[in-house]
């Protein structure tokens, strides 16, 4: 097997160790029913294989660009399943040496901040959070109207990304309506340029929150990504593993998704789409809600560093409900108590830290955005 076939069945072997470390299988079913077949993976024989690779592509694999992308995904893998086994780093130390970037926790002037941007932007006066929730049901697109506004949305931001950035001639998404999950929205690659994804009925969905799922999870987001660099043709990219660099850089690229593709002109063309559909869209508070979003965004980062540093669940609980304003209590309570139990929990700070990391790269330049897509790049080529 060459590289990226000996990378795919560690990852492989990694998920069945660890529910929930890999997902988005893309590589050859065969290589993948043979690790199947196999014997029953430790962590002893995952690890030296990965570090065997890791030395095979340190002397062998001329590519830079791939050998730094490889030996950082190996180094991450590798960091995790030792702290499985022992626990012994915090979660500052695990996030850096996994996801190959610094966390720290968010001040609370930026929280502050977004709640002001809040409070002069939204309509009527009082709590923040009522208020918002008041906004968002007369923002919210009803259950059957949210396939056209999608179709109308999806099909906008696809021309544009295609234009700006390239895409695959052959890519699609394949777009659902779910119900039942913890998440909003949810990218499942299928491979060969197709990826279905996953909206969440359950949560109400504004006009201008239907924006943000779009290009997040499709143009320019997490499809996109995989869709570009599944062209390299190097099987490793077939494989999406948690505690990795990968991770860092895809939820950058997705944060960054609608700056980089609309600038100052999302919100006016986003309303053009939905009133298409006869939705009623408010840009200017949109804009607002969008650029207080961004400044919370951390806050489940800030929740699991909490936990990490001897924060009760019940502390963890109350400071979401205390700076997240976007959600009912007992939404919140959920979307904490899945953030406890995730498999991977520092995947919380890819968010903030991916979005700085691809943000500093690539802002108002093209070229660069469309790099973050198409090229095998690791969070230090982001850092020059």
């Amino acid at each position: 097997m060459d590289a990226g076939q000996r990378y795919l069945a560690i990852a492989l072997r990694v998920g069945m160790l660890v529910p929930g470390w890999i997902e988005g299988y893309g590589g050859p079913l065969e290589l993948k029913h043979a690790v199947e077949a196999g014997p029953d993976p430790s962590f002893e024989g995952v690890l030296f294989d990965a570090e065997g690779l890791a030395q095979d592509v340190s002397s062998g694999e001329r590519d830079l660009r791939r050998r730094g992308w490889i030996l950082g995904q190996l180094k991450g893998i590798c960091t995790a399943l030792r702290w499985r086994q022992d626990g012994s780093m915090d979660y500052r130390t695990l996030f850096e040496a996994c996801h190959g970037a610094v966390v720290e926790v968010a001040p609370d002037s930026d929280l502050e901040r977004a709640h002001s941007l809040l409070d002069s932007a939204l309509p009527g006066t009082g709590d923040v959070a009522a208020r918002y929730r008041v906004w968002e049901v007369a923002e919210a697109v009803p259950r059957d109207r949210l396939r056209a506004v999608l179709d109308l949305l999806s099909a906008e931001m696809r021309h544009r990304s295609r234009e700006r950035f390239g895409l695959p001639d052959d890519e699609a998404v394949l777009w659902e309506l779910v119900s039942g999950k913890s998440w909003a929205g949810n990218a499942e690659y299928l491979g060969r340029r197709q990826t279905r994804i996953g909206i969440n009925t359950d949560l109400p969905i504004g006009s201008h929150r239907l924006l943000e799922l779009v290009c997040h999870e499709a143009y320019p987001g997490h499809h996109s990504e995989h869709a570009c660099k599944e062209a390299l043709g190097h099987d490793e990219l077939s494989v999406f593993v948690y505690p990795t660099p990968q991770a860092l850089i895809a939820e950058g690229i997705a944060e960054c998704a609608i700056e980089a593709l609309l600038g100052d002109d999302a919100e006016a063309i986003a309303a053009d789409c939905v009133r298409a559909a006869g939705i009623a869209y408010d840009p200017d508070t949109a804009a607002a809600v969008r650029q207080a979003e961004t400044l919370l965004l951390p806050v489940r980062s800030n929740a699991a560093l909490m936990l990490d540093a001897g924060a009760t669940s019940a502390e963890a609980h109350d400071y979401a409900k205390t700076w997240w304003p976007f959600h009912e209590p007992d939404v919140i309570d959920k979307a904490i108590t899945h953030l406890e139990a995730r498999a991977w929990r520092p995947y919380e700070s890819c968010y903030p830290v991916g979005r700085t990391l691809c943000r500093h790269y690539a802002l108002g330049d093209d070229a660069r955005f469309a790099d973050l897509l198409h090229l095998q790049l690791s969070p230090v080529d982001l850092m020059g």
